[in-house]
């Protein structure tokens, strides 16, 4: 609980504004992370059905199991991490430490040894890069608490962020179907291996620049988040936590659909459009609609709050699918300028996500008497990943239904439904999400006054 009223008043008081170079240092450690996220939704799915020779339900059952592992090691990870003291910053040590091996670790998961069962190694292989994947990205997460308490200051980080997700977008979206052409030399198994042991070079300089660049501040009450509390008090913060709750049922709604989008995105313009190379335009269309986007985005957060451009961004990334969904037979252009507008739309909540998470962290110790920082974290990612990986199954189970045969000619009743999976499905997921995240009540009002009444409740 909270023991010093000067520490809590000192975060209430904190300078709002960071150096441009400290958010973009941050910004730098979800750069890393998202070639990793952006290559594995758009290829992996791919490259298990396509070149490895797997079944779409075997590949969905890969994702489905992995995924539910990476899920269930988030909270623990919180829950080991909000006990661990390490000099200069345990958040950023410990993006550091599994980086590293988070790296070698996505290289595997695109390499299938000769002499050995593909479903098992593929299985096992990605059981091991999503356990890299919680030890870099729940520290990762967490790290925001302790880079400032400012409500508005970390929606301006959000766009730092989105800016640089979006630089990580650019060059997987538009060059790895390109150089897996060309570094494969009519090889594609070969291709995607060098390529994406690039990628992976590329990401170990991001985490280290993260670590190099971010600061860590001490937080307001025991200095090191829920050490030394009791399950029964880590308990009764997330039980009074409502605000959290609606942001992980918010998350799983929305998550779950633009994976969906991202996966099938390959199938339908090799199979639909008759082009797969074409889809490297869809690809890049979302990486620019990252980059093109967060300015007004962050204009409209200014304006009203992050749950408006949240739920207004689902609304948009709706309304885009439905609508490419009711066109018979669209183009490479068109496709790509639908895609878009979804796009932009997801970045809405892609952007605000994280800032109401860590706003929440202070709602629950507001409520509750109790902060608990990293394993609120692990719970934010529990969601996104289940919801991730129940996309991938169901995935593959829809592709199973309709008849997907990979690498033959599909009938017209099977390309209708690759179009259907792609729009529909994630069409009612986003408005699931809309109408959830309604119910968030955090704005930067709110939130200032949730400081200022924990403070005083401090004072003996």
């Amino acid at each position: 609980m909270i023991k010093d009223i000067d520490q809590v008043s000192a975060v209430v008081s904190q300078p709002h504004r960071l150096p441009a170079y400290q958010k973009a240092g941050y910004a730098l450690g979800i750069h890393g992370i998202m070639y990793f996220w952006y290559a594995t939704n758009l290829f992996l799915f791919y490259f298990y059905t396509d070149v490895v020779g797997l079944t779409p339900a075997q590949t969905g059952t890969i994702f489905l199991i992995s995924l539910l592992w990476d899920g269930i090691t988030d909270p623990i990870m919180g829950a080991i991490t909000d006990r661990i003291v390490a000099r200069g910053g345990r958040y950023r040590s410990l993006v550091l430490i599994g980086g590293i091996p988070f790296c070698f670790s996505f290289v595997a998961i695109f390499y299938v040894p000769p002499s050995v069962n593909p479903f098992i190694y593929c299985l096992i292989a990605n059981l091991i890069f999503r356990l890299f994947w919680t030890m870099t990205y729940i520290p990762y997460t967490s790290m925001l608490t302790r880079i400032t308490t400012d409500s508005q200051e970390r929606s301006n980080i959000g766009g730092y962020k989105t800016i640089f997700i979006a630089l990580a977008k650019l060059p997987v979206s538009y060059f790895v179907l390109s150089l897996v052409v060309i570094l494969g030399a009519g090889d594609e198994a070969s291709g995607f291996l060098y390529t994406m042991s690039i990628i992976a070079v590329i990401a170990c300089v991001a985490f280290i620049g993260c670590y190099i660049l971010t600061p860590e501040f001490t937080t307001a009450n025991t200095g090191e988040g829920s050490t030394g509390l009791s399950v029964a008090q880590v308990l009764t913060y997330f039980r009074n936590n409502t605000q959290l709750w609606i942001v992980l049922a918010a998350m799983f709604a929305a998550s779950g659909s633009f994976g969906i989008i991202m996966q099938s995105l390959i199938y339908y313009f090799k199979y639909n459009i008759g082009d797969s190379g074409s889809a490297k335009m869809a690809f890049t269309a979302i990486a620019i609609a990252g980059l093109t986007a967060v300015p007004i985005w962050m204009y409209v957060i200014s304006r009203t709050s992050n749950r408006f451009v949240w739920f207004l961004g689902c609304c948009l990334a709706a309304g885009s699918l439905i609508t490419l969904y009711l066109i018979p037979e669209p183009g490479v252009w068109l496709v790509t300028l639908l895609i878009y507008f979804a796009a932009a739309g997801i970045n809405g909540f892609l952007m605000t996500f994280l800032p109401m998470t860590a706003d929440t962290v202070d709602y629950g110790e507001w409520k509750s008497g109790y902060r608990v920082e990293a394993l609120t974290f692990g719970f934010l990612s529990l969601a996104n990943k289940l919801s991730i990986g129940v996309a991938g199954w169901l995935l593959g189970t829809l592709q199973t239904w309709i008849g997907f045969v990979p690498n033959v000619e599909q009938s017209a009743a099977t390309l209708q439904g690759l179009k259907g999976i792609m729009t529909l499905t994630p069409f009612f997921g986003f408005i699931l999400s809309a109408l959830i995240i309604l119910r968030y009540r955090i704005d930067p009002q709110y939130h200032r006054m949730i400081l200022e009444e924990t403070a005083a409740a401090a004072k003996p």
